[in-house]
């Protein structure tokens, strides 16, 4: 029997340490975990994890460049760290307005402005980003959709109570069935704009979108490989009185993707910039 021993404590070594590999991004990685350990007092195996990535922006506040510079340090693959030591020391110690071009080019963050009041939550690297949309509330388009569904859903009642009361034939009854249909439709649109998140995880490998209302216990999933998202752009998801609502869609061959539509239209156009940016820079 053939066995190995690996040295090191657990949180401070790189990924490839387990495997016996070691190359200088190796200890960079090390270098990031006794940082971290320094800034949280609490031990990098103590933190939570994404995608077996160290999530440590939500234990702490930090300058977000040096945050930013951090999160490359701490990259599971090796090949999305910084190359050497001299390569991350120029990074975090370069102008920051030049440093801001090597980001754009070569590490996207988030460069464009989020909308005043928004809520939504947007993390992204060089290799992963995350969209977490909370409940919209009634605001906007949530309140004109449980209006309308009010009306719509009251008046199919009616009529169909009606139709029934009178003596009308079952076909007749049944005419009333598509109807209801977009009634019960709206009704949902009006629940999960109240309840519902949608969550968007996107890495170099795969992407996944998440639609849950966790009150009810329901959850929806649309997942596949990131190499088959060509793009993302605003569709028109449906109609309300003549008039189109637009979706943040992701475009997966003949398969979209539609989420976001009762957001503002300048949430909807900042995601579209934000996500449309980061999978350019992963077809690159």
């Amino acid at each position: 029997m053939v066995g190995s021993t690996v040295v090191g404590t657990y949180g401070y070594m790189a990924p490839e340490h387990f495997q016996g590999k070691a190359v200088p991004a190796t200890d960079l990685y090390s270098l990031g975990g006794t940082l971290l350990f320094v800034l949280t007092h609490c031990s990098p195996a103590d933190l939570p994890q994404k995608r077996l990535k160290i999530d440590f922006r939500a234990a702490i506040q930090l300058d977000p460049d040096f945050a930013d510079w951090l999160d490359q340090m701490l990259e599971p693959a090796v090949e999305d760290r910084f190359a050497s030591a001299q390569e991350a020391l120029t990074a975090l110690t370069q102008p920051r307005p030049a440093r801001a071009k090597v980001l754009a080019t070569a590490s996207p963050q988030t460069l464009h402005r989020q909308p005043v009041g928004s809520k939504i939550q947007l993390h992204k690297t060089r290799s992963h980003l995350t969209v977490d949309i909370p409940p919209t509330g009634f605001r906007g388009e949530t309140l004109s959709i449980g209006c309308f569904a009010i009306f719509w859903n009251g008046f199919i009642f009616v009529w169909t109570a009606g139709a029934i009361a009178g003596g009308a034939p079952i076909f007749f009854t049944l005419f009333s069935i598509p109807f209801w249909l977009v009634g019960i439709g709206m009704a949902a649109a009006l629940v999960f704009g109240v309840a519902g998140r949608t969550r968007l995880e996107i890495d170099a490998e795969r992407f996944e979108l998440c639609w849950q209302v966790k009150a009810l216990g329901w959850r929806y999933r649309k997942n596949g490989r990131t190499a088959n998202l060509e793009g993302i752009k605003l569709t028109t998801a449906y109609t309300s009185n003549d008039r189109p609502i637009k979706g943040c869609t992701l475009i997966e061959g003949v398969h979209n993707h539609k989420f976001g539509t009762l957001l503002s239209t300048s949430e909807k156009e900042w995601l579209v910039q934000e996500i449309g940016d980061f999978l350019m820079s992963q077809q690159q």
